[in-house]
């Protein structure tokens, strides 16, 4: 049926697979515009011309607004930041960040930011209590724009902010590749890798209490979300 009937004997044909025949025979109907207009054969060249020149824009197209432009800025220059990006919009489509970073040496932390200005940030750090802290971090926001991050250390932790300050806490042996998910009551939800016995964990917390579960014990880990 195409993309819409035009009649009995036409109907309507759309996408990048039908670019090719679509120019196809733009070209030979320039083609036979020359022909029997001029009495002449016309070249490639001048076919390939009144194609270009005679072409509309038709921004903004089937999409019905123009396609949007890309916006970039610095969120952070301090030491070797950015390591293990995480992003997440709050309700109001404002970008908030969690990585690592390396100030100096061997020594890592964890860093949250958030944007105050379509071109400033504000970062803080929220855990630099160990060597390798805020490796495989991943951020989420709650139902009321609270980032919650889970994040690897000495073992795989959860850090909140409440609105005042932040808090953080153990949630159980492991070592790579956090996800986290926070649901509508706020309780947060982590899967990680414990890269001593290669398993798949899921943790949730209810009640002030973790629970941990084994989703996967095939002796194989990789990239999770």
């Amino acid at each position: 049926t195409g993309w819409g009937v035009l009649n009995d004997d036409y109907l309507f044909m759309g996408g990048t697979s039908m670019a090719t025949p679509l120019v196809a025979g733009s070209v030979a109907l320039v083609r036979e515009f020359y022909t029997r207009t001029y009495d002449v054969e016309p070249s490639a060249a001048l076919v390939k011309a009144t194609l270009v020149n005679g072409a509309e824009d038709l921004t903004p197209g089937q999409y019905g607004s123009p396609m949007p432009s890309w916006h970039h800025g610095i969120v952070d220059t301090w030491g070797s930041a950015g390591q293990y990006s995480s992003l997440a919009l709050d309700s109001a489509g404002r970008p908030h960040l969690s990585y690592a970073y390396i100030p100096s040496g061997l020594a890592k932390g964890l860093v949250y930011a958030w944007p105050v200005s379509p071109s400033g940030w504000i970062t803080e750090v929220v855990d630099a209590s160990d060597i390798y802290i805020g490796d495989h971090n991943a951020l989420a926001l709650d139902n009321s724009d609270h980032p919650h991050i889970s994040y690897a250390g000495d073992d795989i932790k959860h850090a909140w902010h409440d609105g005042t300050r932040w808090y953080s806490e153990t949630v159980g042996a492991g070592d790579l590749f956090t996800s986290i998910a926070v649901d509508a009551t706020g309780n947060p939800h982590i899967t990680y890798v414990n890269i001593s016995d290669d398993n798949l964990y899921y943790a949730y917390k209810t009640g002030g209490t973790w629970s941990i579960n084994v989703v996967d014990e095939v002796g194989y880990w990789a990239y999770n979300a």
